[in-house]
């Protein structure tokens, strides 16, 4: 073991083993393999390190490598992306990096709550842990609220139901009623950036290749034309199948008491919890393609943060019509909105919608392509076409309101 009494720092190297009790100041790192107790200021724990412990206590530790046993950290606790730690472990600041492994009974000390709007992230808990965390959470917070009694306590049921489970054809379904052309655009954007950065890499092999295109493709017959367009709209259309399946992989909703929990995900598996209390607005949408399967897309908007005024947005694509019908009764109650007056949206707001969405276009288009007869047939078309867009915009938008609130 170096020891440097200048700095305060001492170091077990890779080829020690020590057994038994250590006591530092100032800084200690661990390279080699500690048995025993360990009581010091600053510890770090290299990623070559191990230390087996039935007793550690330290101001601050920082785990790269292993710790097994007890540990009380008055500060704080940190665990590298190459940490493991298991045991016990007590502490008042805790950072786990992504990567690392917390495996322990924890208690955290501290004297303060966390800042307003400020989050405690655990990264690489093991789902047991994590499902055993939340549990031992929601208890306290009903408990804060005085909202348990010994009665209700007997009364509740910590069973799942499950509401909605999306198989390999609803995945399909969903990828095919997706919006192609957004994503054909997202890819053109994206493939834009790319070509850019490698221009500004290769300047002049990229002029050369774009010149040559563009003359192939000016020359090029109207077959080929079209074929490209179908290929880039089949492209499109298996980016949008890839990511309904990289999002929404073994997507599950289910009812648990007065909240929902949505699990899905291929690689990346999210687990949230949507209490009816946070839950603000719910939203159904669908689409020519979504009516033809009977689908409906369903948007929850939770409040997070009243300090930062956040919302967090949680979707559950594929929902039939007696999914929502269920979603709606739990947070909403009956529907008494049914038989109430429609509140549609003043027929003069048709002119200004119009004005910008059709005309606007074709006037800023003229100067350029006044002369040309095709011009004129598509600026026909297209004031119809956004005549009749701003007419079913119009039509379709209303709102009603009750007063009644269930929660």
């Amino acid at each position: 073991m170096g020891n440097k009494n200048n700095q305060n720092l001492s170091i077990i190297d890779r080829e020690l083993k020590i057994e038994g009790s250590i006591s530092s100041k100032g800084k200690l790192i661990i390279k080699g393999q500690i048995i025993g107790t360990i009581k010091g200021d600053v510890v770090i724990i290299a990623e070559d390190g191990s230390v087996e412990s039935s007793a550690t206590e330290v101001t601050s530790i920082t785990i790269g490598g292993k710790f097994q046993g007890e540990l009380k950290a008055s500060e704080e606790l940190i665990i590298l992306a190459s940490g493991r730690c298991t045991g016990k472990v007590e502490y008042k600041d805790l950072t786990v990096e992504n990567g690392g492994i917390l495996n322990a009974e924890a208690l955290c000390k501290t004297t303060s709550k966390l800042p307003a709007g400020k989050e405690l992230k655990i990264h690489a808990l093991e789902k047991p842990y994590a499902n055993a965390l939340h549990e031992l959470l929601s208890k306290e917070k009903t408990a804060n609220l005085g909202t348990e009694t010994k009665d209700e306590t007997t009364a509740i049921d910590n069973s799942e139901k499950l509401i909605l489970k999306l198989d390999p054809i609803d995945l399909l379904k969903i990828g095919i009623s997706q919006n192609h052309l957004r994503t054909g655009l997202i890819i053109l954007a994206f493939g834009s950036q790319i070509f850019n950065q490698v221009q500004d890499i290769f300047e002049e092999q990229a002029d050369e290749y774009s010149s040559e295109f563009m003359n192939y493709m000016s020359n090029s017959s109207l077959a080929l034309i079209i074929f490209l367009i179908i290929f880039f709209l089949i492209v499109s259309f298996l980016f949008s199948l890839f990511r309904t399946v990289f999002k929404y992989f073994d997507f599950k909703l289910m009812k648990k008491e007065n909240a929902y929990r949505v699990e899905a995900g291929l690689i990346n598996k999210r687990n949230v919890v949507l209490p009816y209390n946070k839950i603000q607005q719910l939203n159904w949408e669908t689409g020519p393609i979504k009516k033809q399967f009977g689908i409906y897309n369903l948007v929850f908007k939770q409040a997070v943060s009243a300090q930062n005024k956040r919302v967090q947005v949680v979707d559950a694509p594929g929902c039939l019509n007696h999914h929502l019908e269920i979603l709606k009764s739990d947070l909403f109650g009956k529907d008494e909105l049914f038989d109430t007056p429609k509140f549609c949206t003043d027929k003069y707001y048709f002119r200004p919608l119009w004005l910008f969405s059709g005309w606007l276009p074709v006037i800023l288009a003229t100067p350029f392509l006044y002369a040309e007869w095709i011009f004129w047939l598509v600026a026909i078309i297209w004031l119809l076409a956004s005549g009749g867009y701003c007419f079913l915009v119009l039509k379709k938008s209303y709102f009603k309101i009750s007063n009644k609130k269930k929660y």
